[in-house]
Parts: structure tokens; sequence; C-alpha cells
């Protein structure tokens, strides 16, 4: 089978995101997220590093240092009839409870007549953000 997400790529010159809030903590965080590329530092997420491809910003609080949650080379695979899309830590980064890299994980399924957009599902105890395409 050949997967293709190039419709969901936005091209870093074009200015958009793709941008998920937390459905935790009265959504104070907002997540921007590329599909196989690096974001867009602009708008809200201009404050994210250079080369990330996924990051974790707090709007409402001018004090919170950004987060690289993924970037580098996205890796796919198919698990049980869905496609997952990865984007490792930040070795440069600081460690998340002290211990772990963050990174990202985006769940696609087959969802026909709409491009859809990343939704929040959680943040697992080694720190990888993990959200689903819907």
């Amino acid at each position: 089978h050949t997967v293709d997400l190039s419709v969901l790529q936005r091209a870093a010159g074009d200015g958009r995101n793709w941008e998920a809030s937390d459905t935790r903590e009265d959504n104070k965080y907002t997540y921007f997220v590329s599909v196989c590329g690096k974001l867009a530092r602009n708008g809200d997420a201009a404050v994210c590093a250079e080369g990330a491809a996924a990051c974790q910003t707090m709007p409402a609080d001018a004090t919170f240092t950004p987060k690289t949650i993924g970037r580098g080379v996205a890796t796919l695979t198919a698990v049980e009839g869905t496609v997952e899309l990865r984007y490792g830590g930040d070795p440069e980064a600081p460690k998340c409870h002290s211990t772990f890299e963050r990174s990202t994980r985006v769940i696609f399924t087959c969802r026909p007549g709409t491009l859809g957009h990343p939704v929040f599902l959680y943040e697992a105890d080694d720190c990888e953000y993990v959200f689903e395409w819907q």
C-alpha cells in the first residue's frame, strides 16, 4: 500500500501551520504540528524553535518557554489499520522530567471527503505527545 500525505503538507513559506488545542487544563496549551516538514515560524508559531516540526506553546503566558516536541525527518508506519507519523525529540532541548526527549506521534485514519486536522489526545509518561488526525 502507498500512503501519500502530501496534501497535508504546508510549505514553510506559505505561513500556515496545523494547530491543535490541548484538551486538558482549559486549553492552556496550543500545539503546532507539521506533516513531513518544518513549521512555518510566524504568527503564534514564531516562538517555536528553528527546525521544529511540532511545538507546544502557551499563548496566555508570555513567560512560558515553547517546547520543541518533535524535529527531524518524520517516520511513517502502518499500525493496525492506521498510519502513524512520528517525530523524534530534540537532543539539544532540555529533557522532559529530566530524562526524556519530547517526541510526537500523529495517528491517521481514513476519513473520506475531508482533510481533517490534528486533535491533541494526550501526553504519555515518556513525554510523547499524541495526536489523532480527525
